[in-house]
């Protein structure tokens, strides 16, 4: 309501805003950090536990609550090591997995086994309807500590047979 210059100042003042705020929560290979607070709030995002050993089961838990109702709602959970290698990427769409169904507020469970080899690794947990990110930001970093000497980033499962 008021004058389209007002309305204009207004706009470009809080892009502005945005933008210096985006910058300053920036953080290097994690790229920027996003939340659309028209469409997505009372966001959680936590890993179950902050080390694990190889095979334990990862579990990510979420909640949030939309304003809006999604085109298609995806969840992405990518991972770098600590000196920034990106090592997986985790997403909804890649499994057929339906986030929205008509429930605004969306809670539920990412599960995996660690295959992750001894390190410190990031993730963040994101929120996409269709191409438009409506929140991106940190998990807590969780360390992967096992007693074997590996090389790599990942053990994957597998087995030896050997003949007799």
């Amino acid at each position: 309501m008021g004058a389209v210059e007002q309305g204009i100042e207004y706009y470009l003042s809080k892009e502005d805003k945005l933008g210096k705020e985006q910058k300053n929560k920036t953080d290097s290979y994690f790229g920027n950090m996003f939340h659309n607070e028209y469409k997505i709030n009372q966001i959680r995002h936590q890993w179950n536990k902050d080390t694990y050993s190889l095979e334990d089961d990862m579990i990510l838990d979420f909640s949030f609550e939309l304003t809006f109702e999604p085109k298609k709602l995806i969840i992405g959970i990518p991972i770098w090591d600590k000196v920034g290698n990106s090592i997986t990427s985790f997403n909804s769409d890649y499994k057929c997995t339906k986030i929205f169904n008509g429930n605004y507020k969306v809670s539920g469970q990412f599960k995996t086994k660690c295959y992750f080899n001894p390190n410190q690794y990031g993730s963040v947990f994101v929120v996409v309807d269709g191409s438009e990110f409506i929140y991106r930001d940190r998990n807590e970093d969780f360390l992967v500590s096992n007693k074997e000497r590996v090389f790599g980033y990942v053990t994957l499962p597998h087995e030896w047979i050997v003949n007799e």
